[in-house]
């Protein structure tokens, strides 16, 4: 089995509308948020550490919420469909010094 390296992971959600057939589809694509040591990556970005000042959380009903990560490139929000608390916590103890 391989090592893992990441300390904590956050699945997320884009949703994309497709036509086909002049008929439009609602398609939710499942992905993943992976905290590291150094970084915290997604599917099509990575941003480092040190270049995020916060990550928060608005709960949108349904079991649903955006995670916002805010950057000094800007904020970044994410939609999830589980609580992201475990994560938001790891963050803030990885930053903090406590793992």
């Amino acid at each position: 089995m391989g090592y893992i390296n990441w300390v904590a992971v956050l699945e997320y959600y884009k949703v994309r509308r497709e036509i086909l057939n002049a008929e439009q589809t609602i398609v939710k694509e499942a992905r993943k948020m992976f905290l590291y040591k150094e970084k915290i990556k997604t599917k099509y970005r990575e941003i480092r550490l040190e270049d995020v000042l916060d990550i928060s959380y608005k709960n949108i009903g349904d079991g649903e919420g955006i995670l916002y990560l805010h950057t000094n490139q800007g904020v970044f929000p994410f939609m999830v469909s589980m609580d992201p608390k475990p994560f938001i916590e790891s963050y803030f103890k990885l930053v903090n010094g406590m793992i």
